[in-house]
């Protein structure tokens, strides 16, 4: 991971979690109590599962994993075309689903989305391919719907930048 993906696309503050080792600006996970309130999410130990919540990653670092993707500097355009195609089902109907990432129409453009959570964080990366343009949204708050929100903000700035 450190060789083919976080240098290959510069991401300088990512790494393998580890639950024991101190981890400078790791940030601690909250949950929302049934009063709303906000408290300690429950303690994970991920090391089990890397690829599905054991990095520790900037929001920074996770846009420019999506343009090192969309650059070629990670897979080869016949492979991303792959993943970003929705996938379909033995009756043919479409799923709405690549190889891990949602497939969008975003006025009327191709979007992809991936989002994830877990104990106290919630995360949305979208792209829309071929336009050098994504969105990364993390909190430290479980449950956060955090794909309307890259959302919103992909479309204030696809606004800004038609004024």
């Amino acid at each position: 991971m450190r060789d083919v993906v976080f240098k290959a696309a510069g991401m300088n503050n990512s790494g393998i979690d580890d639950a024991l080792a101190i981890i400078p600006r790791r940030a601690r996970g909250y949950a929302r109590a049934k009063e709303g309130s906000l408290q300690g999410a429950t303690d994970i130990d991920s090391s089990d599962k890397y690829p599905g919540g054991g990095l520790l990653v900037s929001a920074e670092d996770l846009a420019k994993f999506a343009l090192a993707l969309e650059s070629g500097k990670l897979l080869q355009p016949a492979a991303l075309n792959v993943m970003w195609s929705a996938q379909t089902t033995s009756a043919g109907e479409s799923t709405g689903y690549g190889l891990g990432w949602g497939i969008l129409s975003d006025h009327g453009e191709l979007a992809v989305a991936h989002t994830g959570g877990q104990q106290g964080a919630t995360a949305t990366l979208f792209l829309i391919p071929g336009r050098g343009f994504a969105v990364a949204v993390m909190t430290n708050i479980e449950d956060v719907n955090t794909a309307n929100i890259a959302h919103s903000i992909a479309d204030s700035l696809r606004t800004d930048s038609t004024n």
